[in-house]
């Protein structure tokens, strides 16, 4: 779980950009943070470099809720098998984009 995500952190430059990881299923959000404890020891920088939030799509999305920033990039990953979310999924992606 967040393979993408913490293969991306650990491959940029420690003085490199944040990366934030999220999942919309509370459980799955919380694993990546066991997920990123656990690999701690062998890649200590990433404690610095990665964040782990909770992301529901939504045409809705308020982007000061749950994360007060906007991207630069965004990337994803195992987001398209819910065809039923790809609305929402644009619409959370145009939200959290720096224009």
């Amino acid at each position: 779980m967040g393979v993408a995500g913490f293969f991306l952190a650990a491959e940029l430059h420690p003085d490199g950009p944040q990366v934030t990881i999220t999942d919309g299923n509370s459980n799955c959000a919380e694993s990546l943070k066991k997920n990123l404890e656990l690999n701690a020891e062998s890649l200590p920088h990433l404690n610095d470099k990665v964040t782990i939030n909770q992301l529901i799509w939504s045409t809705e999305l308020d982007v000061n809720q749950p994360m007060d920033k906007k991207f630069d990039f965004i990337f994803i990953a195992d987001c398209l098998y819910f065809s039923n979310f790809h609305k929402e999924l644009v619409h959370t992606l145009r939200s959290l984009m720096h224009e």
